[in-house]
């Protein structure tokens, strides 16, 4: 079983802005957190909203351009704001992380490469993002299935 997703995660509120900016409809999280997958069609509509050259920012986030990082900049003042990718299948793929709080990043992007190997719950690029927004591990998961992101194995769904 696949997980391929990419998505905007932070508290409700500034997701919903994100959302409403984009008239988009935000997936609503445990824990007071929600979710916004980067869709192709959102992916678009944020590159031409934001005046500024569309490249690739961090090598292994692959739709992490400069239009993204200026949303989750913009998004992201007086509180924090992330975005991830996924890309699994049968187990074994990678993910990457990066989080913004107050407007610049907190730390470089963060990836696990589970190609080699499943990485410890807690060393994975997801999980280190969670951690910083306080989330409670429920017992017998870690923080991305805490806030229910196992569920959502594609952006279709």
């Amino acid at each position: 079983m696949g997980h391929c997703i990419r998505a905007f995660l932070g508290n409700s509120e500034r997701i919903n802005s994100l959302a409403d900016a984009y008239a988009r409809t935000p997936i609503q999280l445990p824990q007071g957190l929600s979710m916004l997958f980067l869709t192709d069609d959102l992916f678009d509509a944020i590159a031409e909203s934001v005046n500024v050259e569309d490249e690739i920012v961090v090598a292994g986030l692959n739709y992490f351009t400069s239009a993204i990082a200026f949303v989750l900049a913009e998004h992201s003042q007086n509180g924090k704001m992330a975005y991830f990718e996924t890309e699994y299948f049968g187990g074994s793929g990678a993910q990457a992380a990066i989080l913004y709080e107050n407007g610049t990043p907190k730390f470089p992007a963060m990836f696990t490469d589970d190609t080699k190997g499943i990485a410890l719950a807690e060393k994975r690029a997801i999980n280190m993002v969670l951690k910083e927004f306080d989330v409670l591990i429920l017992s017998g998961m870690d923080e991305f299935d805490s806030v229910g992101l196992g569920n959502f194995r594609r952006m279709d769904d």
